[in-house]
């Protein structure tokens, strides 16, 4: 995979009420770009903020970063920001909006300067920060310019295959046909599962423990596939995801919202089985209704509507970049399309890259970063274009 792997510096951005430490990392700016004029002291430089992918369920700081927007961006001279987040489960989407807030308080009232080897210490000029995330990730950074709005906003989105655009997707309320017997991996642990940030996709284990292929062990036997993953994909096929998301269980929110969209019939995670109730506005009122009003705050969608959201204006939102690829089944083009089309009826400035014929994580593969140049090169420059210097560099 075409990822990063220069370890950055970690840094402690917030600590919860429960004792769970949670850290973001930092790379400096590869180029002196912004730097001119600067005499002593830290640098201040615009900043990019990205949020790992894995299902809002695995993953970290250190892990599924495209190495193709690191590079680019540190070389534009940016501060790059990998953030870790509270994940589901024990978590909810509330959890994680509170962590993206807290992370953007740490970066913008803090007056924290980064203290990186081989580089000036520097600091996060406040006025030019833009988010991004791929995949779970986007959704982070669509929770930033939701919510993140003092004591200025992001100014710019970067929006690789990101979730959350369209809820009315069939793909996360849908029960999935049973395509193996995914094990649940907190057998026994309910009600005492501890919050966790930091799951990256492989787990160490000990030496002593069995490397039999059918427990993901590797062969070397020093690491075991996150039994996150699995669970991932068993709460999919469940058609639970959506209660876990919100904490909503009881009645089942995912149940109600299948029931009105007619999505009762399980369906495989194809692009040809991908369809929204967004389109039949009888049908979306009557979804949006069956949605508590105190989790409408985690759906980007409903951000865009004043009348959605209970509130007198609806967000403003920053710029934002969609890229997606047309065959995606991790994460359904239709979602960045609906999110896209609300926007534009905002008039907020947003392109759209719609990368033909490809999936999920498309931007990892060898050679993607030749093939996919122009799209990618059209990201860059928007981010670059919103964001600039910075009022302070």
């Amino acid at each position: 995979m075409d990822i990063v792997t220069i370890p950055g510096k970690a840094y402690r951005y917030k600590t919860t009420k429960d004792g769970l430490d949670i850290y973001l990392d930092v790379w400096p700016p590869t180029t002196g770009l912004y730097d001119e004029g600067k005499k002593s002291g830290p640098l201040t430089c615009p900043t990019f903020v990205y949020f790992h992918g894995g299902g809002l369920m695995f993953g970290n700081r250190n892990c599924f970063t495209p190495r193709w927007l690191f590079e680019r961006i540190t070389g534009l001279g940016y501060l790059f920001i990998s953030a870790d987040y509270r994940l589901l489960p024990p978590s909810t989407g509330h959890e994680i909006k509170e962590d993206v807030k807290d992370l953007w308080k740490f970066l913008t009232e803090s007056e924290v300067v980064f203290e990186l080897p081989v580089a000036s210490d520097e600091k996060v000029d406040k006025n030019a920060i833009a988010v991004g995330g791929s995949s779970a990730g986007g959704f982070c950074a669509y929770l930033a310019a939701m919510h993140c709005t003092e004591p200025t906003r992001p100014k710019a989105v970067l929006s690789i295959y990101g979730m959350g655009g369209d809820i009315f997707v069939r793909y996360p309320l849908q029960h999935f046909p049973v395509l193996k017997e995914w094990l649940y991996p907190f057998e026994g642990t309910e009600g005492v599962l501890k919050e966790v940030a930091d799951s990256p996709p492989l787990l160490p284990i000990a030496p002593s423990q069995s490397s039999n292929p059918s427990d993901g062990a590797s062969s070397s036997n020093t690491t075991v596939t996150n039994p996150r993953i699995d669970a991932t994909w068993l709460y999919l096929q469940l058609g639970v995801w959506l209660d876990i998301f919100t904490g909503e269980h009881e009645p089942s929110l995912s149940e109600r919202l299948r029931e009105i969209c007619d999505f009762q019939t399980p369906i495989a995670p194809l692009v040809g089985e991908f369809r929204s109730a967004s389109s039949n506005e009888e049908v979306k009122r009557k979804a949006v209704e069956a949605i508590p009003l105190k989790h409408r705050s985690l759906f980007p969608q409903f951000s865009v509507d004043e009348s959605i959201l209970d509130s007198e204006k609806g967000v403003q939102w920053p710029p934002v970049f969609f890229l997606h690829g047309t065959a995606d089944t991790g994460v359904s083009i239709l979602e960045s399309d609906n999110l896209y089309a609300l926007l534009m009826k905002k008039a907020v400035p947003v392109e759209i890259a719609r990368v033909p014929g490809m999936e999920h994580n498309f931007d990892f593969e060898d050679g993607a970063r030749e093939r996919w140049k122009l799209e990618m090169n059209r990201a860059i420059n928007f981010v670059e274009k919103w964001v600039g210097k910075g009022k302070e560099c």
